[in-house]
């Protein structure tokens, strides 16, 4: 039998034989592969299907965890500054003692121009001219300064 290269393979078929090369083999390699072993590979499946649902609920339960762990009221506090930007965006720094978001600063938070913000700024602007006391209410949201979302204000009469 003479040499052949090994990226070839002689194949019988019956009384015929030819040569194939072993990139011509790989749909039958795969084909033989799939027919195999169908009740195994789908067991198999299954498992992993189910590893990856349980994985998925677990991260989201721990996301909505971390989320409702960073939202709520924070203490009451001075209005140190007050901003708005060309966009309508509400910022505001305040001195608290305490504050229950998970944003890296802890001073700064955010209101964005939408129903309800006016009134809010008003109440800020109120409070920085008196130097009455506020409260924010966090979302729990953090902006790419990671500065605190709120939804509410509270001063104190």
């Amino acid at each position: 039998m003479p040499w052949q290269m090994p990226s070839q393979r002689r194949v019988s078929h019956g009384d015929q034989q030819s040569t194939m090369s072993v990139p011509d083999m790989v749909p039958l390699i795969a084909l033989a592969f799939l027919s195999v072993k169908p009740l195994q590979r789908s067991l198999a499946m299954q498992r992993v299907n189910r590893v990856i649902s349980m994985a998925l609920v677990l991260s989201m339960a721990f996301a909505a965890a971390r989320a409702q762990a960073a939202a709520g009221w924070t203490s009451y506090g001075e209005v140190t500054e007050l901003q708005v930007t060309e966009f309508g965006r509400i910022l505001v720094r305040l001195k608290l003692k305490s504050t229950p978001t998970d944003c890296r600063d802890k001073q700064w938070y955010f209101r964005d121009q939408i129903v309800g913000s006016e009134l809010m700024y008003r109440l800020l602007l109120e409070a920085a001219s008196t130097g009455r006391r506020v409260r924010v209410y966090a979302t729990g949201r953090c902006d790419l300064n990671q500065y605190s979302e709120i939804s509410r204000v509270g001063m104190r009469p």
